[in-house]
């Protein structure tokens, strides 16, 4: 299973874009969302208005990043595993 954090190499991980380059705004969010075939347009817009925490039309490192590793990091081990995405993920989109 994959799992993201601070020090992760590129992967295919849903929440990779978050440690390429400290950004990534809503096209980025949609064209990375796509190209892993997560799910349809409406979630990863979704996911995109949620994640991006500070309203500030990008998910950032700060504050954005920390807010979404304290809630998908479900076991606090300062990663994020698939299985913790999915079951996160799926309580918003039911």
């Amino acid at each position: 299973m994959q799992e993201i954090s601070t020090n992760t190499s590129i992967n295919k991980n849903p929440l990779y874009f978050f440690v390429a380059d400290g950004n990534i705004d809503e096209t980025e969010f949609i064209a990375h969302w796509t190209l892993l075939k997560l799910g349809d347009l409406e979630h990863a817009v979704t996911l995109f208005h949620r994640a991006d925490t500070d309203r500030n039309g990008e998910i950032s490192k700060n504050p954005d990043f920390a807010r979404l590793f304290y809630y998908f990091d479900r076991d606090g081990d300062h990663k994020i595993a698939e299985s913790e995405f999915l079951a996160v993920w799926y309580s918003l989109s039911t």
